[in-house]
């Protein structure tokens, strides 16, 4: 307040050498809104003079801030993320060999148990058909023996029967 008491009187003092009194009506009109004006902007330009480097300082550290995002983003597009794509393709072909090997051995440990299953069951589908060959030979046998022996009772008979 004391700042614009002392504009308006040094407005006042040069109003009065003013010989025209319209003119000096104006001026004074003038000063006394300036005057008004400067007590109530004084203090709040005062802070903003105040605080005017707090409020540069945060704008500059967000766009700090924002560039070294920026920078971080380029450094992670254009190194890091290479550096690890030509890691991961070794990695990746080594696994699918790994993966290739592995799955051919699976495979070919069971087409050798299924073979190891059929070739047991074929040997044991000929036992059992060896072994029914043997019975059919003795019940052959049997057979004959009987049929020998039936023939032989029946000589007797016949030749009773034709005496």
């Amino acid at each position: 307040m004391d700042a614009g008491r002392k504009s308006a009187s040094a407005f006042g003092a040069a109003t009065k050498n003013f010989s025209n009194e319209k003119m000096r009506t104006s001026y004074l009109a003038v000063s006394g809104v300036l005057a008004a004006v400067t007590s109530i902007v004084t203090p709040w330009l005062e802070v903003v003079i105040i605080l005017l480097p707090t409020i540069i300082g945060r704008f500059s550290e967000k766009r700090e801030e924002e560039r070294q995002l920026q920078n971080m983003e380029f450094h992670v597009a254009s190194v890091v993320v290479p550096k690890i794509a030509s890691e991961l393709r070794g990695r990746i072909a080594e696994g699918y060999e790994k993966v290739t090997r592995d799955m051919l051995a699976q495979l070919r440990n069971q087409a050798q148990d299924a073979v190891g299953r059929i070739q047991t069951d074929i040997n044991k589908s000929r036992a059992e058909l060896e072994e029914q060959h043997r019975d059919g030979e003795q019940r052959k046998a049997q057979l004959r023996a009987a049929v020998d022996r039936l023939r032989e009772a029946k000589r007797p008979l016949e030749d009773d029967a034709q005496a």
